[in-house]
C-alpha cells in the first residue's frame, strides 16, 4: 500500500503489477513486465506511485503507476552486485 494509503500495487502472477485505487475500490491498470518463474514476491513502495519488486530472472523491477514504465536492475550472482542493463 502506498504511503498515503490511496494506492495498492500487487503482482498479478501473470504479466506484471496491478494497480488499484483503495479510495475508489477499483482496478486502475497493469504495468506489464516479464515475471519469469511464477514466484510470489513482495512489492514495496518507494514513493506514492513507484514500487520495487523482484522477478524470476534475478532482476529488480521498478515500476511507476503514473508513467507506465519499468526500469530493470540485473542482479549478478557473484557478490550480489546490481547493475542497470
Amino acid at each position: 500500500m502506498s504511503p498515503s494509503g490511496k494506492l495498492l500495487a500487487v503482482t498479478n502472477l501473470i504479466d506484471g503489477v496491478d494497480w488499484y485505487s483503495v479510495q475508489d475500490k477499483c482496478f486502475l491498470s497493469t504495468t506489464g513486465y516479464e515475471l519469469g518463474r511464477n514466484y510470489m514476491v513482495d512489492v514495496a513502495f518507494l514513493d506514492e506511485t513507484t514500487v520495487i519488486m523482484g522477478n524470476g530472472h534475478a532482476q529488480l523491477i521498478i515500476a511507476n503507476h503514473m508513467e507506465k514504465h519499468i526500469q530493470i536492475l540485473e542482479i549478478q550472482k557473484a557478490g550480489g552486485a546490481i547493475f542497470m542493463p
